[in-house]
């Protein structure tokens, strides 16, 4: 097994156009990766975006082996919160909610991760987190318990293949 895996980041805008790309090593540990885009990205709301992940490892055979995921994602305008209340009167399984009743997808994980992140054995998080991932329109639930990982702040500047 490796000790780490590099792993490639792009993100395109919807005419296939390079917003970043970036390649970095990572420890070679199992669990869901928190990647933040470099600060400088702005992303225009109502714009979508396409985003792909690749992890390059080996097998024990010596085998070059790369996972792939991509998806699309759509900066929209924040939501709206219950009338009479602010964001921090809201608890985390609370905000996550808010996100999720307007399918909010990225945002209502995002906030319960980070909650976890900080407080891995918060029960309150926890459920909220199985049952999110757990919903029919997420269809997670075999995740629900793999490990969070805070790994990976995307470098600001980008770079391909090191260079």
């Amino acid at each position: 097994m490796n000790e780490d895996s590099p792993i490639t980041f792009t993100l395109r805008d919807d005419q296939g156009n390079s917003i970043y790309e970036t390649f970095q090593t990572i420890e070679h540990e199992p669990g869901i990766l928190k990647l933040d885009l470099p600060s400088y990205i702005n992303l225009e709301l109502e714009s979508s975006y396409e985003w792909y992940l690749m992890l390059h490892c080996g097998d024990p055979s010596g085998e070059d082996v790369t996972s792939f995921a991509s998806g699309w994602i759509e900066r929209v305008e924040a939501p709206a919160i219950p009338q009479g209340m602010a964001w921090d009167d809201l608890s985390l399984p609370q905000q996550s909610n808010v996100y999720a009743n307007q399918l909010i997808w990225y945002d209502a994980l995002t906030v319960l991760a980070e909650g976890l992140l900080e407080t891995p054995n918060s029960l309150e998080l926890i459920d909220a987190w199985s049952y999110l991932l757990g919903l029919p329109s997420v269809q997670l639930e075999e995740v629900s318990t793999v490990p969070l990982r805070d790994c990976c702040i995307l470098p600001d500047t980008p770079s391909l293949f090191g260079e």
